[in-house]
């Protein structure tokens, strides 16, 4: 019999047996590899191969890297030293920066810059010169533009126009224009070169005189009080405009009374508007210029000597300006009345009278020429 067909029989007999318990058949064990044993070689941490995966070159860089990080941890925590300057001059460009103020910085380096240049410049040679002179020229004079500073150049060394042979001009007469031409120019440039080598000197000492100016530091406590002071002063100046403007209008003038022993008559002089004006005006410059010019003036004269009678009379008259003005008043009235007295009766006032003497009739008649007097006014 074949073997397949054997096979297929034995495979068909076991499966007719009914109602027969089989054991399960397991398929032999199959044991579980052990692993590999890792050589010696395979278990050494190498330090080289770590170190350069890290970034470092070799193992000696990284302690090294490593150090200097805990030096660096060290500094870290101590205060930063004090920085000093090589010299004075330095530490005010350090000062000049801290303050922020580098324009000022950069034009003094220009200035110094362009002085120890033109210092060393060959003044022989024309350009050489002319810088020379524009420098000199300059620093003389700050106020100068640069515009100003060429045209003043060129006005004190102009250079003639080269002349050009006309058509009928013969050769040799052009040749003597040429030729005067060349010696005008010579001159030109030779007192250019003059000048040049004269201003060197100047501009040498200049550059040794040349020092970067401290640094003015503002005290913040008088700088709040100046502008204290400022802003009173304005204060000030604001509301003395303000009631000016509103209370001008107010005054008209000066009173004053006549008094004797029967009458009291009041006697006024009022200012034109037009002069109130011109006196509002004159108090606003109070307001905005101070009151040292008006008084400068009217106190002293040019040389700046004072003027004592003017200023007692003002002095005077400020302090006892009504006590004056009555008695300018009364005594003007009291003359007045005596000489209307005098034309009206024809009577000479004796001042000889002793006093105490009772004279009736002279009594009688003043006191009605006085009471004329005074219906008349």
């Amino acid at each position: 019999m074949p073997e397949n067909q054997t096979q297929a029989t034995s495979t068909n007999e076991v499966n007719d047996f009914e109602g027969v318990e089989l054991a399960a058949v397991q398929p032999p064990a199959v044991q579980e590899a052990a692993p590999a044993q890792k050589t010696p070689e395979e278990n050494v941490f190498d330090e080289e191969t770590y170190v350069k995966g890290l970034g470092f070159e070799s193992v000696e860089s990284a302690k090294t890297a490593y150090a200097e990080l805990l030096e660096l941890r060290k500094l870290k925590d101590q205060p930063a030293p004090e920085f000093k300057a090589a010299n004075e001059e330095t530490q005010k460009f350090l000062d000049y920066v801290k303050e922020g103020k580098t324009p000022e910085l950069t034009e003094f380096l220009i200035k110094r810059d362009r002085l120890e240049r033109m210092s060393n410049a060959d003044a022989s040679k024309l350009e050489q010169a002319a810088d020379i002179i524009k420098l000199n020229m300059r620093l003389k004079n700050e106020d100068l533009t640069p515009d100003e500073v060429d045209f003043q150049f060129s006005e004190d060394f102009q250079i003639p126009e080269k002349p050009e042979q006309d058509e009928d001009e013969d050769d040799s007469v052009f040749q003597k224009r040429e030729d005067r031409w060349k010696k005008e120019v010579e001159r030109v440039e030779k007192r250019m070169i003059i000048a040049a080598k004269q201003a060197k000197p100047e501009l040498a000492k200049l550059k040794s005189e040349l020092v970067i100016p401290d640094i003015q530091r503002v005290d913040a406590k008088a700088q709040a009080a100046a502008q204290k002071e400022l802003d009173d002063a304005k204060a000030e100046s604001e509301q003395f405009l303000k009631m000016l403007n509103s209370d001008f209008k107010n005054f008209n003038g000066y009173n004053a009374t006549l008094k004797d022993e029967e009458v009291e008559i009041g006697i006024g002089y009022n200012i034109p508007d037009e002069e109130k004006a011109a006196v509002k005006t004159q108090l606003e410059s109070f307001a905005t210029e101070g009151y040292a010019k008006y008084f400068g003036e009217r106190w002293f004269d040019q040389a700046g000597a004072p003027k004592i009678d003017q200023i007692m009379s003002d002095i005077y008259l400020l302090n006892n300006r009504d006590k004056v003005f009555q008695k300018l008043v009364n005594d003007s009235a009291s003359k007045r009345l005596e000489h209307q007295i005098k034309q009206r009766s024809n009577i000479q006032v004796n001042e000889n009278v002793p006093r105490g003497t009772f004279q009736p009739d002279e009594a009688l008649a003043r006191k009605q020429k006085e009471e004329e007097f005074l219906m008349d006014a």
